[in-house]
């Protein structure tokens, strides 16, 4: 009795269920699409940024690969570099070798010259020695110088008169043969070696073989291949010191 007459007590509710349930629907309704937008918002957006850093990947990627390249040219750039200063180095040093070889061409050249003309003077003057005095030498073994002379007996100007000069390694010079002997060989050997003049003795030689056709024939009047006296000048060696080439220079 007590719980009927409580019940009845309760005012009676005034609600509108099927509108309540509606606008229950309604906001979940809102609610999930809200939710669905904000869930694409964020795919779309995420979606953005991941095709983003992709982008950014590749870019880097290529960046990469760009920096790979510079440092691979760079590399090969020092590398040409240095093979160039080599090579600039070493054209440098043929150029200097070059020229080099030029000045000693030049010079070797120049003294080929001068030779040639020198030889050229000496020959004309043993020609002219030859044709006036009937000179002629040569080396018959190592430091030893034969000399013959023609054109000093006037009754045989084919006849020789010779002798051979030897210089011993310590320099001093030694007749070993004359033919004919001249008596004061010993005295014009001793003067050679002591002022060292082979040209001078050749023509006190010669002076002496001159004597020794004069005084074993009867005096003539000299044809014209003996008018130069024995006292004519020999266009020979000018002083030297003692040397082995002294002579060997005369058969030249």
């Amino acid at each position: 009795m007590d719980t009927i007459i409580e019940h009845e007590t309760l005012p009676s509710p005034d609600i509108d269920v099927d509108l309540l349930e509606q606008q229950v629907s309604q906001v979940k309704q809102k609610t999930t699409n809200y939710m669905d937008s904000v869930v694409k918002s964020y795919k779309t957006i995420l979606f953005e940024k991941r095709q983003k850093a992709l982008a950014l990947k590749d870019v880097i990627k290529k960046k990469n690969e760009e920096l790979e390249k510079l440092t691979q040219d760079r590399k090969h750039y020092e590398s040409e570099r240095a093979e160039i200063k080599s090579l600039e180095e070493q054209t440098k040093a043929m150029e200097i070798k070059l020229e080099s070889i030029r000045k000693n061409h030049e010079q070797a050249r120049q003294r080929i010259a001068d030779q040639e003309k020198a030889s050229a003077i000496r020959k004309k003057k043993i020609d002219i020695c030859t044709k006036n005095t009937g000179l002629v030498y040569h080396p018959i073994k190592e430091n030893y110088l034969k000399f013959d002379f023609t054109l000093i007996d006037p009754h045989q100007w084919d006849k020789i008169f010779t002798f051979t000069l030897h210089m011993a390694h310590n320099g001093t010079y030694k007749v070993e043969e004359c033919d004919p002997m001249i008596p004061n060989l010993d005295t014009l050997t001793k003067d050679l070696n002591q002022h060292r003049d082979p040209n001078l003795f050749i023509k006190l030689v010669r002076r002496e073989f001159c004597a020794l056709a004069s005084s074993s024939t009867a005096p003539i009047v000299p044809s014209s291949p003996s008018s130069v006296s024995s006292s004519s000048p020999l266009p020979l060696l000018s002083p030297q010191k003692p040397d082995s080439k002294d002579l060997q220079h005369q058969s030249e």
